[in-house]
């Protein structure tokens, strides 16, 4: 166990560079642009005439919103999705763990740190990237119910599901999967589904009474 997790702590600081490299030499497009504008206008008013930005849900700008205090330019803001990709290596390391073993977890890290794709948005001045981190922790305490229907893995699952739906709009796709996969496995496991469904409800309470109060 201790070599697998030797073998992460080389491929984080390999992910990371990678990332870090040319991180301000371009400079805003139009895409990014639009994230600087949502930010410069971010308030409940907007929030509210905007339908949350679109596709976008409010709670990446809100991020960025309190990181943008510290500095600007297209360096430093870029750091807010740069970190969240890199979170995102260790978030699947820890997923493919729970559905694999330690060898799939190693590889699948390791694709995730040097995939041009992944890099490339983490580059980006975007929510892609938090999306992904959130979608990945998401799916770990949805697995992890599958296998101990505990307190804690239902919390972990609540909050992180919450996080990802205020985050993205497309992410409900990602619950509507959660959801019909909880009656497909709890099928032979009734405990596993009467508490998966009650997480769902409880997600879905939240994410509504937010919208509903802006």
């Amino acid at each position: 166990m201790k070599r697998k997790l030797n073998h992460l702590f080389w491929i984080l600081p390999l992910g990371f560079l990678l990332r870090l490299y040319h991180l301000g030499s371009r400079s805003f497009w139009y895409d990014e642009a639009i994230s600087m504008l949502a930010v410069r206008d971010f308030n409940l008013e907007n929030i509210r005439n905007y339908g949350a930005f679109f596709t976008d849900a409010p709670l990446f700008y809100a991020f960025l919103k309190g990181w943008s205090f510290f500095g600007e330019g297209e360096f430093f803001l870029r750091i807010l999705p740069m970190f969240f990709g890199c979170l995102s290596i260790i978030a699947v390391y820890y997923l493919a763990k729970l559905l694999f073993d330690p060898k799939t977890a190693i590889i699948s890290s390791f694709i995730l740190a040097v995939v041009p794709f992944h890099i490339y948005y983490s580059q980006e001045l975007r929510v892609y990237t938090m999306v992904a981190f959130l979608a990945l922790i998401s799916m770990y305490y949805f697995v992890g119910l599958t296998k101990k229907s505990s307190l804690g893995n239902s919390i972990g699952y609540i909050v992180s599901t919450v996080l990802v739906l205020l985050s993205h709009h497309f992410a409900v796709c990602l619950l509507v999967g959660q959801l019909v996969s909880s009656f497909i496995l709890g099928y032979r496991n009734k405990f596993f589904l009467k508490r998966s469904l009650v997480s769902q409800a409880l997600i879905v309470l939240f994410v509504s009474t937010v919208y509903f109060s802006l």
